[in-house]
């Protein structure tokens, strides 16, 4: 029996805790001092003082967790090494601080950003977490370490030997970062190749060793089949994108190395929605493109399709895939979040599944399990509350009502409070 002594009762046609158990039916949250006492069926609220925050016929789930970001960059087209080497850190925060409440707004109440540069986000965590600014939870990376002119060298983590990374990933933990982001290859800075992996099986050993000497964690951008075997073998947490490249413009799939990270029990962050953002823009403009262009286009829309088909195999293969949206970066927009888990629905995920990589699963990839993802007793009251059934129609993720940080109710309505 829950704990009677509550301050605050979140009530809605339909509470979902985060975990494997069914969800209830006109059910209520309990709240106290700002952490979940229990979840309960309407009927049996305890007799308390407290304040009852009634939603109807809406959903309740726990705070939505976003893998995936990049606070200081607009996601707007605009190329991000352009932007990043033509900004203040000043600019840089004021971004950070719009995109912040833009995801807070779209009921993600946990961001956890993979590539900033200096102490922007870092400092933006802080004053978020102090109180003196509304914002979602920030588990912060900070500076991406890569190789000398590699994707996203501008962020300023280059390294590019075994005691190099050591090294820098000594200095960005002095710095204050919660965790390690490493790029196991090129991507979209200019003169950088997606389809080359840059480091090897040793020296993201040597990643993965530090991480563990600071008791946490490294999470690989790798997209090709070497590049994502290279950092299983590692032994990493979690690999950001993985769509199985074979080549820049083929999408294989490895059957064996699926099952090991299945094993291995690898976070797999999509980041789906870029490319299909980069797509629908190409399919807008299709008239005004040359052959030559079509050609690129009509490329790409193939190898999306087979990494949707991958993400489908993958989550048949028990892989654990978490909500990642990728944004800030190139054409994704804070604001969004829903459309990451409709395109893994397409990919084959039930709403479910969906959710829960939106949730349980996401807080256990950013290392937040004992604090945020489901709604039981002890946990941060983070919860969102969505219009309608996101069960029977995941896009209902889109249509936020409320938003509550901590048991505060932070949005209400597409509002701040």
């Amino acid at each position: 029996m829950p704990d009677r002594r509550v301050d605050l009762a979140v009530t809605a046609a339909i509470v979902w805790d985060g975990t494997d158990r069914p969800v209830l039916k006109d059910g209520a949250v309990l709240i106290r001092e700002g952490r979940v006492v229990g979840c309960v069926a309407r009927a049996a609220l305890p007799p308390s003082d407290a304040d009852v925050l009634d939603f109807g016929e809406a959903t309740v789930l726990p705070g939505l967790i976003d893998t995936h970001v990049h606070l200081s960059w607009p996601g707007d087209g605009t190329p991000n090494d352009t932007f990043t080497v033509g900004a203040t850190d000043t600019e840089l925060l004021l971004t950070a601080v719009r995109n912040a409440q833009r995801a807070l707004a779209s009921g993600v109440t946990t961001v956890r950003d993979l590539g900033s540069r200096g102490r922007v986000v870092l400092d933006l965590r802080d004053a978020i977490a102090r109180g003196g600014l509304s914002g979602p939870r920030i588990v912060a990376a900070g500076s991406p370490i890569t190789v000398t002119g590699g994707h996203m060298y501008y962020l300023g983590g280059e390294a590019d030997t075994v005691s190099d990374i050591r090294r820098v990933a000594r200095r960005l933990w002095r710095v204050g970062v919660d965790m390690f982001k490493v790029v196991g290859e090129g991507g979209g800075t200019p003169r950088t190749h997606s389809w080359i992996p840059t480091y090897s099986v040793a020296e993201l050993t040597e990643a993965v060793s530090e991480a563990r000497a600071h008791e946490t964690q490294v999470t690989v951008h790798a997209n090709t089949i070497e590049a994502v075997r290279r950092a299983t073998l590692a032994g990493v947490d979690g690999i950001e994108h993985a769509s199985l490249y074979r080549s820049r413009d083929e999408v294989g799939f490895d059957a064996a190395l699926v099952d090991r990270i299945a094993e291995q029990g690898i976070f797999i962050g999509h980041t789906l929605t870029g490319p299909y953002r980069s797509l629908e823009r190409a399919r807008a403009g299709w008239a005004a493109l040359g052959p030559a262009e079509r050609a690129y286009w009509e490329m790409r829309q193939r190898t999306w399709e087979a990494r949707l088909n991958n993400y489908g195999r993958m989550l048949r293969a028990g892989v654990r895939l978490v909500a990642s949206t990728d944004a800030g970066w190139s054409l994704v927009p804070f604001g969004e979040y829903a459309l990451t888990l409709e395109l893994l629905v397409r990919a084959g995920a039930t709403a479910r599944e969906a959710l829960t990589g939106a949730t349980r699963l996401a807080a256990e990839a950013v290392g937040l399990k004992d604090e945020i993802g489901t709604l039981e007793p002890a946990k941060a009251a983070d919860i969102t509350i969505v219009a309608g059934d996101p069960f029977e129609d995941i896009g209902r993720v889109g249509d936020v009502r409320a938003v509550l940080r901590d048991g505060r109710l932070v949005v209400a309505d597409g509002g701040f409070h």
